[in-house]
C-alpha cells in the first residue's frame, strides 16, 4: 500500500531523540511500555505530551477482535492522525 517503515537506532533519551527526529515522519508508531526507569510518568505519556506527531501506540499483546478505540479531542491535529492512521492501512487485519 506504499508505506514506507523505517527502524534505527540511537542512544541516549527516547523522547529527546523522538522529539528531535519525529518532524521527519507523518506518523509515529510506538509499542506500549510500562514505566520509565524513574517510575513517575509512563514513557508512553511523555512521548505523548512531547513529540507533538500523530502517535499510534500498539499494545503488547492486542486483543483479539476487530475493534479498535480512538481517541479524539476534537482538533483538527488529532483528525489529521485518525486520517493518516485510516488511510496508513495498518488498521486492516
Amino acid at each position: 500500500a506504499g508505506v514506507v517503515c523505517r527502524a534505527d537506532r540511537f542512544d541516549g533519551d527516547v523522547v529527546d531523540i523522538l522529539s528531535y527526529r519525529a518532524h521527519e515522519f507523518d506518523l509515529l508508531v510506538v509499542g506500549d511500555t510500562a514505566a520509565d526507569a524513574d517510575g513517575d510518568e509512563s514513557l508512553i505519556v511523555r512521548i505523548l505530551k512531547h513529540v507533538g506527531r500523530p502517535t499510534i501506540v500498539v499494545p503488547k499483546h492486542p486483543p483479539l477482535g476487530n475493534d479498535i478505540v480512538v481517541a479524539y479531542d476534537g482538533s483538527s491535529q488529532a483528525a489529521r492522525a485518525v486520517a493518516s492512521f485510516a488511510y496508513s492501512g495498518l488498521g486492516a487485519g
